[in-house]
């Protein structure tokens, strides 16, 4: 049983019915011919494209192989394989520079040379262009986890600062303590005025000491506390502009690659038309 397909030619719009199993064919109005894998093409695509939405990546491999058997040059299939490579659903997973990361983007970056040569002259300028969205999507990444360390680096500072405070709250209440115990011990098995004299010296002096450690050293540590708070907002802010201008840089080239997309306005040989399909005994 053969089943049969209509297609229309492209150089002469003659219509044009085939049994979808042949591999070569000559259009009978102009001659023109077509072999099998270039007049589906645009079904391999299509089908390959629903394969990787679905991760079914070794399945789309097929098809992208199935294609450039006929077409090595062939851009989409050459992107469709390096993205297959990578785990990537599709082109627009690189919208931004955050969904494509780690093992994925190396692999990418990895493949990006191969495959721009394997592309050709004509083909290699989409693939050059991927690199430089690729490198551009490694500094977004690497520039984020920079600001990202911030935070970290404020509430560091803060947790030195407090547990310096702590450290000396602790020193001198065991100071205190230990005056307690003295003055207790004077005052119930030797004598109670000193006991109380000895209370009252020791009250005294941590107060004193206290006084002494804001002013000297706790208002010190605020102080350079402070100063660290700046020279790391300051920071920040200057990361926050290498990332805001490395992300436009990089929304810059995602559209530019978009422009070269080589599935954009690109005329197919013969058109499919899958609702006139028939079957012959």
């Amino acid at each position: 049983m053969r089943e049969l397909v209509s297609y229309t030619c492209s150089t002469c719009a003659g219509a044009l019915i085939v049994d979808r199993k042949q591999k070569v064919f000559e259009c009978p109005f102009c001659g023109n011919a077509f072999d099998v894998v270039s007049l589906h093409r645009k079904e391999l695509l299509a089908d390959a494209a629903v394969n990787m939405q679905q991760m079914e990546f070794n399945a789309a491999k097929e098809k992208f192989e199935s294609v450039l058997e006929s077409e090595p040059h062939d851009v989409e299939a050459l992107r469709g394989l390096l993205l297959c490579g990578a785990g990537v659903p599709s082109i627009n997973s690189l919208s931004t520079p955050y969904k494509v990361k780690g093992d994925s983007l190396e692999s990418i970056k990895q493949s990006l040379p191969g495959t721009a040569e394997r592309a050709g002259e004509e083909g290699s300028a989409y693939f050059y262009k991927m690199t430089e969205l690729a490198d551009l999507a490694d500094e977004c990444l690497t520039v984020k986890d920079e600001r990202d360390r911030f935070p970290k680096a404020v509430e560091k500072a803060f947790q030195d600062m407090s547990q310096k405070r702590n450290t000396r709250t602790l020193v001198y209440s065991g100071l205190f303590f230990i005056g307690a115990v003295i003055s207790a011990c004077l005052f119930c098995f030797n004598d109670p005025v000193l006991g109380i004299i000895c209370a009252l010296i020791c009250i005294g002096s941590i107060a004193l000491v206290r006084i002494i450690d804001y002013f000297l050293i706790e208002m010190k540590q605020k102080d350079k506390y402070s100063e660290i708070l700046a020279d790391i907002h300051h920071d920040e802010r200057v990361v926050d502009s290498r990332l805001s201008m490395a992300e436009e840089a990089y929304d810059r080239v995602f559209r530019e690659l978009q422009a070269m997309d080589p599935a954009a306005g690109v005329a197919q040989p013969p058109v499919f038309r899958p609702q006139m399909a028939q079957t012959e005994e």
